[in-house]
């Protein structure tokens, strides 16, 4: 990942684009920070797939002058964007996540590779809130758990983008099939609330490499909004849009079930958190769809309880105490 520390003298947004030689490919990574006169800032992203290069700029939010001392934009070693990230996690409400106890079915061979030891690669496919998931430290917070494996994830997106344009054209070679992953992740919100395209990319990927698949819902936009957008937007009668919204994640999870692929309502985790902390939603996101800096961390904390090691203790399943405290074993 890559480290922005910046010396600054007002409200500001931080901004990070990555761009490919000739279009950028997803959206920004986008953080407010309220900061008082000569406070450091820090803020950790990662490049996405095939990104060539990256613009950093700095925007008051409130209009007034920006005044800015120093900035520096680094390399950051894995070790370094977990402490980063634990710095962030405590200045939210506790991440509590209990995860199904049947869960992994689907991708034995991704869990045994990060219980061994050894490379596993991940694709995140989908739009900007699959770019935010793949922004957040969740693949050094899994390496953590498993430290004798390295986990390499990619972000592999389009803004606004689901299965419905990945499917054509062959495009799943470019997205997914050139980075040869042990697990695809097909992630966001812009599915059309329709999972068959996500068959269909599963389909044509396993037609071509051997990945292990898990479809994801997508979180973070409220959804009372996002369902309301969708059926303005679908142009099909209301009762059957509405019929689309309310049955999309059990739909997503037939088709995961027949294509062999994992299911992970990340949405209901997003929503019984954000629903149960006591902290107004706008304090984990950028803007009214996307996760700011900590509800990234919301994001990889879930994701990191998914994949924490069971100990079965009669019919629940524990998971390491630090994963809700932020407490953990040191990283290389």
């Amino acid at each position: 990942m890559i480290r922005v520390c910046a010396i600054v003298a007002c409200l500001l947004v931080i901004a990070a684009g990555f761009m490919t030689q000739t279009q950028l490919r997803a959206d920004f990574a986008k953080d407010p920070a309220t900061l008082g006169w000569a406070l450091v800032d820090e803020f950790c992203f990662r490049g996405k797939a095939k990104a060539a290069t990256a613009k950093i700029w700095f925007e008051p939010i409130d209009g007034k002058t920006l005044q800015i001392a120093d900035v520096k934009v680094t390399t950051i070693k894995r070790r370094k964007v977990a402490e980063w990230a634990d710095r962030v996690c405590a200045t939210i409400p506790p991440v509590t996540y209990t995860p199904p106890a049947d869960r992994w079915k689907h991708i034995p061979r991704t869990m045994e590779k990060l219980r061994k030891g050894g490379k596993v690669t991940i694709v995140l496919l989908g739009d900007s809130i699959a770019c935010d998931t793949g922004n957040s430290p969740v693949d050094v917070l899994i390496e953590r758990l498993y430290p004798k494996a390295e986990v390499r994830l990619i972000t592999s997106v389009r803004s606004s983008t689901g299965c419905s344009y990945y499917k054509d054209d062959n495009r799943v070679k470019e997205y997914v099939v050139d980075h040869n992953p042990d697990l695809l992740i097909i992630a966001g919100i812009s599915h059309g609330h329709n999972p068959e395209p996500m068959r269909s990319v599963i389909r044509q990927v396993r037609e071509q490499i051997d990945p292990e698949v898990m479809i994801m819902t997508g979180a973070v936009s409220p959804l009372d909004w996002f369902n309301n957008h969708y059926v303005v937007r679908s142009k099909l009668p209301k009762e059957k849009a509405l019929e689309n919204v309310n049955t999309f994640a059990a739909r997503a999870a037939v088709v995961a079930r027949e294509e062999d692929a994992e299911f992970f309502h990340i949405r209901r985790a997003w929503d019984e958190y954000i629903q149960s902390c006591g902290v107004d939603p706008d304090f984990f996101h950028r803007d009214f769809i996307h996760a700011n800096a900590r509800g990234r961390q919301v994001l990889a904390r879930i994701i990191e309880s998914y994949f924490a090691p069971a100990y079965e203790s009669g019919t629940t399943v524990e998971v390491t105490r630090y994963l809700t405290s932020c407490e953990a074993p040191t990283l290389r």
